[in-house]
């Protein structure tokens, strides 16, 4: 009786954990490893190529052309001359610093006559992924959870150490060892590095952002968001710094360009490097961030809307002056607050605490190799619980110190001048780090206007007092207390008043012969070093308890793999290269309402407005439209899609990532998502969320018909 009681338990457990951790059909992003599990479903879908078209270590494959573009985008190479299409949104500060007084290309754009009249562009590099090898089993072996994480941070890094050093065989390889699952998976990565890069072609930001931030994460959008670059090599193809001597590169692989319209549910690919994703997060971790982090950063960053919307709209040099930070706090407010609404409005801390308990029934069977991971999630829940002030902290002090005022923000960037000024090592770096402070005060008086900059110190470091409770209060809050009364107004009057950082005058004076006595006086880089302080305190009194956290969450994650199938889990994004595949697919946001799955050219001249910023469009594009001129034998101008939609699960990296169809051929580059794509960092929702792609049928026709550089589309393999 006692055996069949324990069988009947036992298939009870495996019904009741056969309905949980679904992944949808075409959820992920996938590592390339992973394309064999799932290349039949991508045929069930329609794609046309073999799986050796797609990714083959042994030959030159589809993942060959798509490369990293700078630090923190994707590109694909879309000729054999090296020609490199991206996104408008990751060009945009390489455009920004290319300009002049007298050549303005964020403004007017650019586009070269040809190879000759190409523009070199500083700073920036691509990646060209190589190589790619799971070296879990270096790693593995010499790790076990008795150790120490000290010891095993040590040992990992002797590893990767190890491991990289063998793979830089030639200077311009880089390499890098991520790992995954929780530090239960680990990957090399061999990257080809070309810093030659040169801008080719980019339409002006009326064009290229068409909607501006009035149509960020909306859909429908009518942005023609690319760019195009060119990379150049040595004559032998080696990658090379720049060098007249350079020539255009011969991609192991560029990818044909459809000059065809995309169909509703027709099937695409992806591939590019999201940056990172917490869906594996627990709920104990989880809740904290919406109901706390997210919370606080939605109201600072609404005060912060306020107070700069107030005065830049009051004053015409103010606006120039704090645009950049306006426009750059409410891109990051309208994000957090959508995933603070969103978040807390689904179901998906009751999913977790679903998934949660499967797994526990899981890890408390009769079974001495499940029961290690009983106590992990109630370890994960104390120690989340203890970092929810610090995390706190950390977004309280990061507004203030860096978000907010410009003094402020300055004077935080003097800290590593007041460390290198009572540097007794004998190793000073002061001339390097006074030269660097030099060069960020050349430009202080163009962002800041002291009135403004009150009114930011004065909401957030009311708010910053009286948010954190008094136990971690930084020791300059004293002052605020005990001899202003908490008069905020008044205390700021003071600080700003004798600080340095409201004087550029007196900046200048301190650089020409600075000293540790003068900061150690100044009331606003004695703030700012007090919450350094306070933090870095902070952060160290809760050492124990985030690296037991980490510890604990690769324990859950180890255990999670061991329950479920490996091969039908893919891990967290880190900016690793991955695929996700879906289909061109409309959706309905709800009040039943439904949104098609493309953008028309004359959806945009519909929101034209040569009255708002955001709705402008140049003369001459307007003009050419009312002359009909952008029609062909295959698209009336009207018709042409502009930007269109998939069900691809896409992130925040994945700007710039190819679209590619059944057979092969670039329809489109990602470069957003909708509303509800901003919460793909924690879930996917295939219903709801949607990448967003320009269209390569326009990009063809800016190209061509409107920036007349026909000559590029020559030289790509054009599919019509």
């Amino acid at each position: 009786m006692r055996n069949y009681m324990k069988t009947r338990i036992f298939l009870l457990i495996l019904l009741y954990l056969a309905t949980s951790f679904n992944i949808y059909a075409d959820e992920g992003m996938w590592l390339f490893s992973s394309l064999t599990k799932q290349y039949n479903k991508m045929k069930e879908m329609g794609l046309r190529l073999s799986e050796e078209d797609i990714y083959n270590e042994s030959k030159h494959s589809l993942t060959n052309a798509v490369v990293k573009f700078g630090d923190n985008g994707t590109a694909v190479f879309i000729s054999e001359n090296g020609l490199l299409l991206t996104s408008y949104y990751n060009s945009y500060a390489y455009i920004q610093r290319l300009g002049t007084l007298t050549n303005n290309y964020v403004s007017d754009g650019f586009w070269a006559e040809n190879n000759q009249t190409e523009l070199r562009v500083n700073g920036l590099s691509v990646k060209v992924l190589i190589k790619t090898v799971n070296v879990t089993n270096a790693f593995i072996p010499v790790l076990n959870d008795e150790m120490t994480e000290g010891e095993r941070q040590e040992k990992i890094s002797r590893i990767t150490a190890e491991l990289v050093k063998k793979e830089k065989t030639k200077p311009f390889y880089d390499a890098e060892v991520k790992s995954f699952y929780n530090e239960n998976m680990f990957c090399l990565f061999v990257y080809e590095v070309y810093e030659d890069v040169r801008l080719v072609g980019v339409p002006p930001v009326f064009i290229g952002n068409f909607g501006g931030d009035s149509d960020n994460w909306t859909w429908p959008r009518h942005s023609g968001n690319f760019a195009l670059f060119r990379v150049y090599g040595k004559p032998n193809g080696e990658p090379s710094v720049f060098s007249l001597s350079n020539i255009p590169v011969k991609p192991h692989k560029s990818v044909p360009v459809s000059g065809k319209e995309v169909k509703e549910n027709e099937f695409c690919f992806t591939a590019g490097f999201p940056a990172s994703s917490k869906r594996n997060i627990s709920r104990h971790g989880l809740r904290p961030q919406i109901q706390g982090t997210f919370a606080a950063i939605v109201k600072l960053k609404s005060g912060i809307h306020n107070i700069l919307s107030e005065k830049i709209n009051n004053d015409r040099n103010i606006y120039f002056k704090y645009e950049p930070k306006f426009t750059s706090n409410n891109n990051l407010l309208k994000y957090y607050r959508i995933l603070a609404e969103k978040l807390g409005k689904s179901k998906i801390l009751e999913s977790k605490q679903d998934e949660e308990d499967k797994f526990r029934v899981w890890a408390a069977r009769d079974d001495q190799n499940t029961r290690k991971y009983e106590q992990s999630l109630s370890k994960i829940m104390q120690f989340n619980k203890d970092l929810e002030e610090y995390h706190l902290f950390k977004v309280y002090s990061g507004e203030f110190l860096k978000s907010g005022p410009a003094a402020v923000a300055l004077a935080y960037e003097f800290i590593p001048l007041y460390k290198e000024l009572g540097n007794t090592t004998g190793t000073f770096k002061k001339d390097s780090v006074i030269n660097s402070l030099k060069e960020k005060t050349t430009g202080y008086a163009t962002i800041f206007d002291e009135s403004t900059d009150k009114a930011l110190f004065i909401f957030l470091i009311k708010n910053f007092y009286e948010d954190i409770k008094p136990l971690n209060h930084p020791a300059a809050f004293n002052e605020i207390s005990k001899k202003f009364k908490n008069d905020y107004t008044k205390y700021t009057n003071q600080v700003y008043l004798k600080s340095i950082f409201s004087d550029l005058a007196a900046l200048d004076k301190f650089l020409a012969a600075p000293s540790a006595e003068v900061l150690d006086n100044d009331p606003i880089f004695k703030l700012v070093f007090s919450i350094y302080g306070s933090l870095n305190k902070l952060e160290l009194s809760k050492h124990d308890a985030l690296i037991n956290l980490g510890r604990e969450n690769r324990i859950y994650q180890k255990g999670i793999l061991e329950m479920k199938n490996k091969d039908d889990q893919y891990p967290e994004a880190n900016s690793s290269l991955r695929f996700s595949y879906g289909k061109v697919k409309g959706y309905s946001p709800g009040n039943a309402v439904k949104l098609g799955y493309v953008a028309r050219l004359s959806g945009m001249l519909q929101k034209y407005d040569d009255s708002v910023l955001d709705y402008f469009l140049p003369e001459k594009y307007v003009e050419t439209y009312k002359k009909g001129l952008f029609s062909d034998k295959t698209f009336n101008q009207e018709n042409i899609p502009v930007c269109f939609i998939t069900d691809n699960d896409v992130l925040t990296g994945n700007s710039g990532s190819p679209v590619i169809n059944g057979h092969g051929e670039l329809t489109g580059i990602i470069f957003d998502t909708n509303e509800d794509g901003i919460l793909g960092e924690y879930i996917y929702l295939p219903e709801k969320q949607r990448a967003i792609a320009v269209s390569t049928r326009f990009i063809l026709l800016i190209i061509e018909k409107y920036s007349n550089a026909g000559y590029l589309i020559k030289e790509m393999n054009v599919v019509k």
